[in-house]
């Protein structure tokens, strides 16, 4: 089990640095970084102890002898910084010797994920007389230990980008840090995830549409990889010793003789062996039938694996909770090497960057895009009625470009998640709604759609394409006056909804659609529960050119509602 310590600098009557002019205090922000960072430590598999209550001021000393005595891997002090308004940036400090490497890994975090500027080179040792104000707040800690001023909290650009989100990409990056694998030393989730890709990419993997759900059942068995069985056998699956799989010997484990493995890879190949066995006849003779087909392939082998009675279910709520769905998202992304993802040219106050990523979220959660998508995202200032405006899409390369420019006039009046809906929608259309595929499922003269694609996707017969209105609108959304609030309805409205058929209309438009609504959904409860989904596919993202530029004419855009 990894340990991981987090003191929220300040707390009860003490503000810590203050910005009087927005009124916030240094102390709240710790505090929502440290209870962020927490949770999300703790949904993948780590223990965490925040060394302090809320509302407490803790002295220094205390919140050491804290970690310490928790017997942390690693520690994060948690501050934000003031001089005289006009100093701005962030740092990183260490007191130790065997701290540099941490602190040298979250300076390296920090550039990759902050969009404001370090202070100097970002890192500092901190010395009895070189701040020796932060060698007192860790210095007694006996784990590396790194504190964190990720901003001048007194220097009002550097509170506006904290209040505008900052303060979540400290988060992910102080976790990136841990989730990449700085404390490991025995195996975790993310290492068994990237191995059973990288196994798939040397082609002993045959069902590649399976591997999220397999991998869900390896972390049920396991406990998150915990498991002696997983640590000690590498068997992540609670294979029994069988003649027909024959790996790497035995394991006795609870007075009962277990299958052992020479790696990760090892059980990978031993796993899908062992389903080749007699009584998993039922899955062995319709594999083509389960190749796409996560939840029937579990139903079919849960019975035979486990005695259970809810074996199968909790695997799938296990498939289908927020808490897996970093490894859903990465594990099903293998199959295609497509992804949606997005380039700021220009940005207000950066505004657009986490209404971009939670977007960029929302659809890389639901599907596989035939071709990858870059949105290119700016600003214009115009003093007319225009919120927004969106460029037709176009092709190069191979890679689809589409375009969305905000008015800086009314965008500090909306939300991130008002923003992400926007962008949301326009991705929407550069997926193909009102493009050459879509216009084919429908009878332009009344809207409806075709019998032949009702009988692929059933709900299509309840809905209506619009008829009404100008270019950019007509044939392009559903209706109107049927479907209103919709996500993909002409007019942007609060408090839209996510039809079912939005989603697993994308099949038809020639995109593999990785999970479906079950249900009319909220657009702004799906938009959080995407929000802290951790990005890893860095490399395919590198292989874009995200600087590409080609004029288009304007295809849509929003208005202020009179």
């Amino acid at each position: 089990m990894k340990k991981v310590a987090i003191m929220p600098g300040h707390g009860g009557p003490d503000p810590g640095a203050v910005n009087l002019y927005y009124e916030q205090t240094e102390r709240d922000y710790n505090w929502k970084e440290g209870l962020a960072l927490s949770d999300k430590l703790k949904e993948v598999g780590y223990q965490v102890l925040i060394c302090r209550d809320e509302h407490v001021d803790v002295s220094l000393s205390v919140m050491q002898e804290r970690a310490n005595d928790f017997g942390a891997d690693i520690c994060y002090c948690l501050h934000h910084n003031a001089f005289n308004k006009q100093v701005s940036g962030w740092g990183v400090y260490y007191a130790t010797d065997n701290s540099k490497e941490l602190a040298e890994k979250v300076c390296e975090s920090f550039r990759n994920n902050l969009t404001i500027d370090s202070h100097g080179n970002g890192l500092k040792h901190a010395t009895t007389s070189h701040y020796p104000r932060v060698y007192n707040c860790i210095k007694k800690c006996n784990m590396p230990t790194v504190l964190l001023e990720s901003c001048f909290i007194d220097n009002n650009e550097d509170c506006e980008w904290l209040m505008e989100g900052g303060w979540l990409d400290v988060v992910e990056s102080l976790f990136d840090v841990v989730f990449d694998g700085v404390i490991a030393d025995n195996i975790t989730p993310h290492d068994l995830c990237e191995i059973y890709i990288e196994t798939y990419r040397k082609g002993f993997i045959d069902l590649p549409r399976l591997m999220a759900i397999s991998f869900a059942q390896w972390i049920l068995e396991t406990g998150w990889c915990k498991s002696e069985l997983a640590q000690n056998a590498f068997n992540f699956g609670g294979l029994k010793d069988r003649p027909e799989v024959n790996r790497g010997g035995n394991y006795d484990y609870k007075g009962e003789k277990y299958e052992r493995f020479d790696s990760p890879e090892d059980f990978f190949r031993g796993y899908w062996e062992f389903l080749d066995r007699t009584p998993y006849k039922n899955f062995n003779q319709n594999k083509q039938k389960f190749k796409n087909d996560p939840i029937g392939f579990i139903k079919t082998i849960g019975p035979l694996y486990s005695p259970s009675p809810n074996y199968s279910d909790n695997i799938i709520n296990l498939y289908e909770s927020d808490r897996f769905m970093n490894y859903r998202v990465h594990l099903e992304s293998v199959v295609k090497r497509t992804i949606i993802t997005y380039n700021i040219v220009s940005d207000d106050n950066h505004m657009l960057k986490q209404a971009a990523k939670i977007a960029c979220n929302f659809w890389n959660r639901f599907i596989i895009p035939d071709s990858s998508i870059v949105i290119r995202l700016g600003t214009f200032t115009s003093n007319g009625l225009v919120i927004a405006r969106a460029y037709k899409p176009h092709s190069f390369n191979g890679t689809l470009y589409g375009g969305i420019e905000f008015n800086t006039k009314y965008l500090n009046q909306y939300t991130n998640y008002e923003i992400a809906g926007t962008i949301i929608h326009e991705i929407g259309h550069t997926l193909g709604f009102g493009w050459d595929r879509w216009m084919e499922l429908f009878y332009p003269d009344d809207g409806t759609f075709k019998s032949e694609f009702i009988r692929e996707v059933r709900d299509l017969q309840y809905m209506l394409v619009e008829t009404d209105y100008g270019p950019g609108t007509r044939y392009s959304h559903w209706d109107e006056a049927r479907f209103d609030r919709e996500l993909m309805t002409g007019f942007k409205d609060k408090f839209e909804y996510v039809l079912p058929v939005t989603i697993s209309v994308m099949a038809l438009l020639g995109h593999h659609v990785s999970e479906y609504l079950t249900e009319i959904k909220d657009l702004t409860t799906l938009m959080k529960e995407v929000e802290y989904i951790e990005f890893s596919r860095v490399s395919d993202v590198e292989k874009l050119n995200l600087t590409h530029t080609e004029k288009t004419e304007i295809w849509e855009e929003v208005y202020v509602k009179s």
